[in-house]
Formats: C-alpha cells, structure tokens, sequence
C-alpha cells in the first residue's frame, strides 16, 4: 500500500459521460471522475483545497502521475519538507492527507511557486530519492495549475 498522486491539466466538463451497466465510466482511460462525495470528504477535513473544482466527469489535456512512497516514507518526507519551507509555504501539502483527496487549481498554483522558490534550498537539503520525489510534486502542481487538479489516491 502507498500513495499514489495524478496531476491532470485544463479539465473540461463533460456532459453525460457514457457508463456501462454498473455505472462506472467506459472510457474510464481518459477521463477523471470527481465525485462529490470526495470534494466534501477534503473541504471537512482540509479546507480550501478544492478551490476550482466541482463534481463531475471531464476530460483533460494531459495528465502526471507517480507513486508517492508507502505512507511511512510519505509522511517522512513531507516532515523533512516541513524543515526546508518557511511561514506558510508548501502548508496545503504539508497539512493534507497522506491517501486520499483533490487539491484544485487555486491552490496547486500557490503550491507550484513554493515548490519553485524551494527547488535549491531542497536539492541541497534533501536526499536524492526526497529531491526526486520534490520534483514529481513540483511537476504535478505545475500542471494542475493550468484548469486542472491533483488527485491523491
């Protein structure tokens, strides 16, 4: 078990997906499904963190996605980010949950500079997995920036 993080680009809404007999989606491959019931789920326990999307189905322009680590070394090295970020830089990410969750596109920008401004102080400060790791982070919300979301699952 571990995290898994998928970044997906300029969402667009689509209208009346097509769904097979169980109700899961067909083209499943190229689409993302954001449900309701997850949207709460972060807005109860994270507040904010959706800004920018609402339920639905959408397509997108291109997607990033990677493994996060097992929860043990996730949250290690969201403690080790914690040492490298000052006042309220990489907070949203920080402060999130470490297996499920949206983060939409107001906020992924925020996080996409603090990961920019950050870049040098981590590469010296971090291991070479964590800086990988920081840059699959980076990358992700650099394209969730642009009309998209960050999906933890």
């Amino acid at each position: 078990m571990g995290l898994d993080i998928t970044a997906y680009k300029n969402l667009k809404r689509v209208n009346n997906p097509e769904r097979d007999e169980d109700g899961d989606l067909v083209n499943w491959e190229s689409l993302v499904d954001i449900d309701q019931e997850s949207l709460d789920y972060t807005e109860q326990h994270f507040k904010g963190r959706t800004q920018g999307l609402k339920a639905g189905v959408y397509s997108y322009e291109s997607e990033y996605g990677f493994r996060a680590g097992g929860y043990g070394y996730y949250n290690r090295f969201r403690d080790k980010l914690e040492q490298i970020a000052s006042n309220s830089q990489l907070f949203e990410l920080i402060m999130f949950s470490d297996c499920d969750g949206f983060i939409g596109s107001v906020v992924s920008k925020k996080l996409a500079k603090d990961f920019q401004d950050l870049e040098q102080d981590a590469k010296e400060k971090l291991g070479q997995s964590d800086f990988e790791l920081y840059l699959d982070f980076k990358k992700a919300f650099e394209l969730a920036s642009d009309n998209g979301c960050v999906s933890f699952h």
